[in-house]
């Protein structure tokens, strides 16, 4: 079965989710599925004459499977048939349903966007007691009860 492939070169850490800004050098080449492989680890032979080098393409789009791969291996099999080994990068492949997911964030870097409601404890509350006793200069009245009961404040 011949397939259309894209080459590229990434330079994103492979725990990002969305890699678009860093692929560079797009190469579209037609490919053959090797026998025996899956649409998680695919193997696949093209014919080129020009290798695919190896420290130039690192990253692949397969729109047929609607996925993105890490290239593991590239391995000349003859003359001007070479085997491309990858592995599905499930985060490009799947980043428009992972930020489209609502969800309660656990941990995050930008301590504006955590939910304090939802303190495990490695968030530190600035929390101080600050008690202040004021004296009237009068005294209070004998007869009745004043209460005085301050919240909040600066």
């Amino acid at each position: 079965m011949s397939i259309q492939i894209e080459l590229f070169r990434c330079t994103a850490e492979s725990n990002r989710i969305n890699k678009n800004a860093f692929m560079y050098g797009s190469w579209i080449c037609e490919g053959n599925i090797k026998e025996d492989t899956s649409i998680i680890k695919p193997s696949i032979l093209i014919e080129k004459n020009t290798p695919p080098q190896n420290n130039k393409y690192n990253y692949m789009k397969i729109s047929a499977f609607n996925r993105y791969y890490f290239i593991d291996n590239i391995v000349c099999v003859n003359n001007n048939r070479w085997l491309i080994e990858a592995r599905c990068d499930v985060l490009q492949t799947y980043k428009t349903d992972i930020f489209n997911t609502k969800c309660i964030l656990d941990k995050t870097e930008e301590p504006s966007k955590a939910n304090m409601y939802y303190n495990d404890g490695s968030f530190i509350l600035d929390s101080r007691k600050y008690n202040n006793v004021l004296k009237f200069p009068s005294g209070l009245p004998e007869q009745g009860y004043n209460i005085l009961i301050c919240a909040g404040g600066l």
